[in-house]
């Protein structure tokens, strides 16, 4: 028996499993009690996201538009089904729209900013302990927060802001420190096989770059979760001639000297991190008689259009930060007063995309292209609130509607 794993996830867990008990008077867990849990935090942070991007557009009738692109977008069956999973996506998700909400309320000034600030701060710092891979989110938000200190002269919220910065530190630090680690032996055999194997033209020199027999290049691109592996994490053999060799450190030497070869495993993470739904999500009972998988129209729509329409690459994100950089670049001009309207979002959309993108590059380090499903959810959350946001922005500046 292990002494388990131990995060804001697994808190959670527990409560939902505590009221389970107390309601159905048994020992078998109910997971809908979780998924309780995860609606009476989502429905708030959905709240504070669309006021938060509507009210950056003047008219009624534009607002209809975030509040309904909310509905489509956060409301696809492939987000809510991780509502009822042991899968830490849930959190992510709603830590990433409290944060998202709280930094555009910031945009204003008024007697709620330190809630909103508070707000950001301890979203932020739960999102460092939801998982350890979540740990760069403290570091994008006290980033985020520095910036915030030319917002006002007041020494009272520099103060504020400067703290939640340092809280926002710590937090990231004792989630990469105190949690356990989520990559472990096969992980380690796929950053190498997987990631800088993969993506070599010329295996074996790379294997003598890191010091490494040539004759394994017969690895590029093998899998220990494959059917039948040819060769799994756990091998006495392959700790002493193959993992010795190379550390995180020296792949990350390696990607930056050759950072052509991280763009494009950013690329197999975009194409693996875009979709939304999987193919066995559903949103149907057993009682309806459905296929396996079966989705309405209603609740699927946007996972349809995305599958069928959006770009599955790196670039469409860069070019949504491109867009959301050119509709507030009259923000930045040179007069001394500041449009702390257009900073705050730019400020956010920036620290956002930088978070996800080191998220995945940390995930790639750590396990090559094999986890990224599983570990590097924030990117495809990240992009779905870019092109929100980018339509909400969009809509201001042609003043249509």
């Amino acid at each position: 028996q292990g002494t388990g794993y131990h995060s804001v996830q697994t808190l959670v867990i527990q409560a939902a499993k505590f009221i389970s008990q107390a309601v159905t008077g048994g020992r078998t867990f109910d997971i809908r009690f979780l998924a309780f849990l995860y609606l009476l935090m989502f429905l708030p942070a959905v709240m504070l996201f669309v006021n938060a991007a509507s009210s950056r557009l003047p008219k009624f009738s534009q607002k209809l538009v975030p509040a309904a692109g909310a509905v489509i977008i956060l409301g696809d069956v492939g987000y809510l089904t991780y509502f009822n999973s042991f899968y830490p996506e849930a959190l992510i998700i709603i830590c990433l729209l409290y944060m998202t909400g709280a930094a555009l309320s910031l945009q204003k000034g008024g007697k709620w900013e330190y809630v909103w600030l508070f707000v950001f701060a301890a979203a932020a710092s739960v999102l460092c302990f939801v998982r350890q891979y979540c740990f760069l989110a403290g570091i994008a938000g006290m980033v985020f927060c520095l910036l915030r200190i030319s917002d006002q002269e007041d020494r009272k919220w520099k103060t504020a802001v400067v703290l939640a910065a340092v809280f926002m530190a710590v937090s990231s630090m004792g989630s990469f420190l105190f949690l356990e680690k989520d990559f472990n032996k096969a992980d380690k055999l796929h950053a190498m096989t997987r990631g800088v194997l993969l993506q070599s033209d010329h295996p074996e020199e790379t294997l003598e770059e890191f010091g490494i027999d040539p004759s394994y290049s017969m690895l590029a691109d093998v899998s220990a979760y494959d059917e039948f592996p040819v060769i799994t994490g756990e091998n006495k053999i392959l700790e002493e001639e193959f993992f010795s060799h190379y550390d995180t450190g020296d792949i990350v030497r390696y990607y930056a000297k050759h950072p052509q070869k991280m763009l494009s495993m950013l690329e197999l993470s975009a194409r693996a991190n875009m979709d939304v739904v999987r193919e066995n999500c559903g949103n149907y009972e057993i009682s309806e008689n459905k296929p396996p998988g079966a989705r309405s129209v209603f609740w699927s729509a946007y996972s349809i259009f995305k599958n069928r329409s959006l770009p599955k690459t790196i670039g469409y994100m860069f070019v949504l930060v491109i867009i959301s950089a050119a509709v507030t670049a009259r923000g930045f001009s040179l007069k001394k007063k500041k449009d702390r309207k257009k900073r705050v979002y730019f400020d956010w959309v920036i620290a956002m995309t930088l978070f996800c993108v080191a998220a995945t590059c940390f995930v790639i380090i750590q396990s090559g292209e094999a986890a990224l499903i599983q570990y590097n959810c924030q990117l495809g959350i990240v992009t779905d609130i870019l092109l929100y946001l980018t339509i909400t922005e969009t809509l201001e500046l042609l003043n249509i509607l």
